[in-house]
């Protein structure tokens, strides 16, 4: 979540960002696999049911974004109150991380 709150400062389109954060089932599989046999274990649930309880879908992202908005705003008003990120501090970070 926090990486998708960074590419959204970056101005990253949203189905790129969601498009990372779900690369993150493949890229975290090695590890996950571990943590779900104990999950499955705890659970009794089978390995399909962990994993499909526990992948990491867009529509979690929606579900913070939108949470964010309805509470701020908006992201931006977000970054100002919670983390002390305005224009300024969005614009150093810019033209930090872009080309």
């Amino acid at each position: 979540m926090a990486t998708a709150l960074f590419l959204y400062a970056l101005q990253v389109p949203q189905e790129t960002i969601e498009a990372d954060f779900t690369a993150s089932n493949v890229y975290l599989a090695p590890m996950n696999a571990k943590m779900f046999k104990g999950m499955q274990q705890l659970t009794g649930m089978n390995e399909e049911q962990v994993k499909n309880a526990m992948a990491l879908k867009p529509e979690h992202l929606h579900m913070m974004f939108s949470g964010i908005q309805k509470k701020y705003g908006s992201v931006e008003q977000f970054f100002e109150k919670e983390l002390g990120i305005g224009k300024k501090e969005l614009k150093i970070l810019r033209e930090k991380y872009l080309l």
